[in-house]
């Protein structure tokens, strides 16, 4: 906890606290969403509940009924699912960490850290699935799937190296004010 010095800085951490709530609350509102869309839209692609239909790139020229197309929707569903899964975990334990007024501390830097990586995750798991179903898709013998155009979201791994980077910073001017904090 980072000892307030006056009644400004007491009244800007008691703010930085109740926003770290309220937006640590918001992101549990978000992966409940999350967790009931992917139940949803796996349950339609199952064939459980006709309550929307879910696609991906090419499975529109696949026939939802087959095992198969079904198969490949729910694979891409529950990996890309589970990438967006993981960015609002490691938001809401950076939000808790703020909460608890632990601004700059091993464990906030740890979890911007992870948010960085899976940016450049997110990038990478989209190329993944696109193989992965193109791959399967023709294992199947399906006809007419154009051919992949693999795409690296550069943007994405960019934004995401900038996230780690700049966390990697915020670590070792942690480390130096600490240390200078203890040298005097």
């Amino acid at each position: 906890m980072l000892a307030v010095p006056n009644s400004s800085d007491a009244n800007l951490a008691d703010t930085i606290r109740r926003r770290s709530e309220i937006l640590r609350r918001v992101v549990w509102f978000f992966m409940g969403v999350l967790v009931l869309v992917v139940l949803a839209s796996a349950a339609t692609i199952i064939g459980w509940i006709d309550v929307f239909f879910v696609t991906t790139s090419f499975t529109h020229d696949l026939h939802p009924e087959t095992p198969g197309a079904r198969a490949l929707m729910l694979i891409s569903l529950l990996l890309n699912s589970a990438v967006l899964f993981k960015a609002l975990y490691h938001l809401h334990r950076l939000f808790s960490c703020y909460r608890q007024g632990e601004y700059f501390n091993r464990a906030a830097l740890t979890q911007i850290r992870k948010l960085g990586s899976t940016v450049v995750l997110s990038a990478v798991m989209a190329l993944f699935t696109f193989g992965l179903l193109y791959a399967v898709a023709r294992g199947l013998g399906v006809e007419g799937i154009p051919n992949p155009n693999f795409t690296l979201h550069v943007d994405s791994v960019f934004i995401g190296a900038v996230i780690y980077l700049v966390a990697q910073i915020m670590a070792r001017a942690s480390d130096l004010e600490e240390q200078q904090r203890l040298t005097i």
